[in-house]
């Protein structure tokens, strides 16, 4: 079976296939071994291509957000009819809130230069926190929301601009 997500904010085909224990992931041209086993409460062991990680997941709609070491990412089970009917698209440069939550605390400010992997807040959702971090070198544009704010799922938390020189 071949299923359309987008992950972390990436378009991404992945093949999945039943095998006699667990299954298989088929992505671009790589086969990885994998296995779930609940541990209650939301809580998952996985195992992927020998290594196995503790998860925390929790599903809203066609979204599934995956909890771990503090950092969380949004799994979409896309339909891309759907979505091309619909007019989809996430704004470009918007940090997006993966879960409804509460802004723990805001570390830029508009007109502040960030650069990819630099936290840009940290955010609390289902008792877990979460940092929210740059995807690209960019310009913070403006903030939407400061600590103890409340926000709902998909809410634009903080825009970003391009940066000087950069390309996008």
């Amino acid at each position: 079976m071949r299923c359309e997500f987008t992950i972390a904010g990436v378009e991404q085909t992945v093949g999945v296939s039943r095998r006699q224990e667990g299954f298989a992931l088929h992505l671009d041209d790589r086969t990885l071994a994998a296995d779930m086993e609940s541990l209650g409460n939301g809580r998952h062991r996985v195992a992927l291509d020998g290594r196995t990680a503790e998860v925390t997941l929790a599903t809203a709609g066609d979204s599934t957000f995956v909890h771990l070491d503090g950092q969380c990412w949004e799994v979409e089970r896309r339909d891309p009819a759907a979505a091309a009917a619909a007019g989809e698209g996430a704004a470009a440069g918007a940090v997006v809130a993966p879960m409804p939550g509460t802004v723990i605390s805001v570390a830029v400010e508009p007109g502040q230069e960030v650069v990819r992997g630099q936290a840009l807040m940290v955010i609390e959702s289902m008792k877990l926190e979460t940092t929210m971090s740059a995807d690209a070198d960019a310009v913070v544009g403006e903030v939407h929301f400061q600590a103890g704010d409340t926000f709902p799922l998909k809410a634009v938390l903080l825009s970003l601009e391009p940066a000087a020189g950069s390309d996008d």
